[in-house]
């Protein structure tokens, strides 16, 4: 069950099934006023509410009547690790209460598209599907240091919002300091199959549920933002999935998609390491993650402005290439005025034209200056 609002169809998106109309607009929970159901499921209903004493629209998450004492644990139980648990891609909690026989929980109401519905309608990129598993591999790793598992992590639990991606729905999550508490049957499994770790289904050879087990799970969600599926796909009953995630590796990401880039195929096999302890941790998951959407950016940067890629060198060419055309008009100029020097001499009376006999050189009186004063007449 989710706590999020969707644009059209958005119980079918949440739950898989239509989401029903609240019997009127006036209808009432506490001080909330039931506008429409959006989201249904077996424990509890989401309606968009308006709350009129803060003036503002939330998700209010109602247990519907005859919910069962297990229903009304796991709905407390909700609100008490969401309400201890702020996070920018962990829905924020205002209030919980009770109001005609029924217990309700108010959240804020996140406006989006959940993973699973954006990758099967192809309206997601690598590159962003990318980003929402970096920002819940934060979110986890932040709920891990204060002792909570999620226990559900799989796409549709993932809400692509337009400025954050926000993991949903902690009515499986698990407080690791709390395992007396038991509130699902021995041997009942939790979580959703495809995504589910090798311990969520045999613990006693894997051991006990714990931060890697949501690792696991946020593992195969990146395997399917890449390849397009789970990594784990039924051919005829879920037993066979059962069957392959205890005795098998994750298949590799390279077997679906040959041209995965590296660092995610890597990345992948690491997250969906069979034993717990071969795991990467989240922060260490979301820390990779954002590198290589860094480095993705950058080289999408370089291929669109090939140009641009260094302005301080940019600027030094330009420079360069001003004062080569500086050298080169000077030159030009130069060459001009050595080609009007040398027509100049050759025309003048040092040139060829004039003659070079000294003999033949007069004066005024028609003597030589250059005959012999002493001689004879």
């Amino acid at each position: 069950m989710t706590t999020t609002v969707m644009r059209s169809r958005m119980g079918r998106m949440l739950c898989g099934v239509d989401a029903p109309r609240a019997s009127a607009s006036s209808d009432r929970m506490g001080r909330y006023e039931l506008q429409e159901a959006v989201g249904h499921g077996g424990s509890a209903t989401v309606y968009r509410a308006l709350d009129p004493k803060h003036s503002r629209t939330v998700a209010l998450k109602v247990i519907p009547f005859g919910g069962g004492e297990k229903s009304g644990r796991r709905f407390l139980r909700e609100a008490r690790v969401l309400a201890s648990l702020k996070h920018p891609s962990l829905p924020r909690v205002y209030a919980v209460g009770r109001s005609k026989g029924r217990l309700y929980l108010s959240c804020e109401m996140l406006e989006g598209e959940n993973l699973e519905t954006a990758l099967k309608s192809g309206n997601v990129s690598l590159e962003r599907s990318v980003a929402a598993v970096r920002d819940v591999a934060r979110a986890l790793a932040y709920a891990h240091r204060r002792g909570v598992v999620h226990r559900d992590v799989k796409p549709a639990n993932i809400i692509l919002c337009a400025d954050r991606n926000v993991l949903i729905d902690f009515g499986l999550a698990k407080r690791l300091s709390q395992e007396s508490q038991q509130i699902t049957r021995p041997g009942q499994l939790i979580g959703t199959l495809p995504y589910m770790a090798p311990e969520q289904l045999l613990p006693k050879k894997f051991g006990e549920v714990g931060a890697p087990t949501d690792i696991r799970a946020l593992g195969a969600t990146l395997f399917h933002c890449i390849t397009g599926r789970a990594p784990f796909k039924a051919r005829r009953d879920p037993c066979e999935v059962l069957l392959r995630i205890v005795q098998e590796d994750a298949p590799c990401v390279r077997d679906v998609a040959p041209d995965a880039p590296d660092a995610l195929v890597e990345l992948c096999r690491s997250a969906m390491a069979r034993y717990p302890r071969r795991r990467i941790k989240a922060a260490e998951l979301a820390d990779a993650l954002d590198a290589w959407l860094q480095d993705r950016a950058a080289l999408a940067e370089r291929s669109r402005a090939p140009t641009e890629r260094n302005p301080v060198r940019r600027h030094r060419a330009s420079r360069i290439g001003r004062r080569l055309r500086v050298v080169r008009g000077a030159l030009a100029v130069a060459t001009i005025a050595a080609a009007c020097a040398i027509a100049t001499y050759q025309a003048g009376p040092w040139g060829k034209t004039a003659t070079s006999d000294p003999a033949a050189i007069a004066t005024d009186d028609g003597s030589s200056p250059f005959r012999n004063a002493h001689s004879s007449p």
